[in-house]
């Protein structure tokens, strides 16, 4: 029988391997990632209330989970 503590690093580092492998990947086939400012904006593109509206909505889910159980 293999040992529970067994199973789980091979899951952890199966994982980091795949992760490494999938990254590389990226890497060799110049595969084009978003930017942090184009994904969250779209460029600048957005209007002023579109971006209020979606940084409100980061700020107050997170303080819903982390702020207001304390």
């Amino acid at each position: 029988m293999v040992e529970p503590h067994v199973i789980s690093l091979s899951i952890i580092f199966g994982w980091i391997i795949i992760s490494a492998i999938v990254g590389v990947l990226a890497y060799k086939l110049k595969i084009k990632v978003l930017r942090l400012d184009t994904y969250m904006v779209t460029g600048r593109g957005l209007a002023l209330i579109v971006t209020f509206l979606n940084m409100a909505a980061v700020i107050y889910s997170t303080f819903a989970f982390l702020g207001a159980a304390g």
